[in-house]
């Protein structure tokens, strides 16, 4: 396998990846000051104070992609 092969199988890799990301859906709801998850104070409009705790909602909600 050459570089070129590499390249794309990589390519491939990644764009599989992206595709399957671009299909999870936003979840539903206002911003309401504290992290969904956890319940710890976030700033204005966010939903999570971490991406940890967005995952783990994600998961909790069946909303993983």
């Amino acid at each position: 396998m050459d570089d070129v092969d590499l390249t794309s199988t990589r390519q491939a890799i990644i764009d599989t990846a992206n595709l399957a990301n671009s299909h999870k859906p936003e979840p539903q709801g206002q911003a309401n000051g504290n992290c969904w998850q956890c319940k710890k104070p976030v700033p204005d409009k966010h939903r999570w104070c971490n991406a940890i705790c967005r995952d783990n909602w994600q998961a909790d909600n069946n909303l993983g992609g």
